[in-house]
């Protein structure tokens, strides 16, 4: 039997607020489901991934269900192009991803109060499977991997 092609789907558009971005709106399905949340906000499941402006590496994880909080996102490569999480069968099991499967990494960066200058979670990235819109954070055990990591690093001169 011969099935006739599916129509294609149009997405609907996805409106919400965010206090420090303002109105925003993507297609509802562009938005990142993260089954168990991320740390320390298990309650938010749904983000948008935004940049921040064209041409910098810089992203903001904005939660759809909340709107006094978003993060800002950069992918290692662009600051640390030899960071290799040890991600186990546990951690990638929410994504139905395999430790050789193609994923993409984020992390989490953070602007100190003390010392103003911007650092990342090394110890928790975001595993994000782009394609099928699924990401989770991956806590890193040990010591290896720092949570304060300088984003820029100073210059030797």
């Amino acid at each position: 039997m011969i099935m006739a092609e599916a129509e294609p789907k149009m997405s609907e558009t996805l409106c919400f607020t965010n206090n420090r971005l303002g109105e925003i709106e993507v297609e509802s399905d562009a938005i990142l489901n993260f089954p168990a949340g991320i740390l320390g906000f298990s309650e938010c499941r749904r983000f948008a991934l935004l940049p921040h402006r064209p041409g910098t590496p810089f992203f903001w994880l904005v939660p759809v269900d909340r709107q006094d909080i978003a993060f800002v996102v950069v992918n290692p490569e662009n600051f640390f192009p030899d960071y290799c999480p040890n991600l186990t069968q546990d951690q990638l099991a929410p994504l139905a991803l395999e430790p050789n499967q193609d994923h993409s990494l984020g992390m989490l960066v953070v602007v100190s109060f003390r010392e103003g200058k911007p650092t990342a979670n090394l110890r928790a990235p975001l595993i994000l499977d782009l394609p099928h819109r699924r990401a989770v954070q991956a806590v890193q055990i040990g010591r290896e991997f720092e949570t304060q990591a300088p984003l820029f690093q100073a210059s030797s001169k």
